[in-house]
């Protein structure tokens, strides 16, 4: 597999958790922030990024940030 196939297949897993729940769904086509929607400190985010970790364990810091940027992207879209 290579590192595209692998990275758009990590952000599809983060893509499915995300989906699976229509609250988090409308709030990342709700949220407007300027830190950016990682750095927001909701409890909903939280719930959303400790779901896409538990999905996917291996996820470090960073690539959780830029799957949930990529997840928002395809949401907004």
């Amino acid at each position: 597999m290579t590192t595209i196939e692998n990275e758009e297949e990590i952000i599809q897993r983060g893509y499915n958790v995300i989906i699976e729940n229509p609250t988090w769904v409308e709030y990342i086509k709700s949220c407007k922030t300027s830190k950016g929607l990682m750095w927001t400190d909701d409890a909903i985010l939280l719930e959303i990024k400790d779901a896409i970790y538990l999905d996917n364990p291996l996820h470090s810091s960073c690539s959780l940030a830029l799957t949930l940027n990529r997840c928002t992207n395809l949401i907004n879209q």
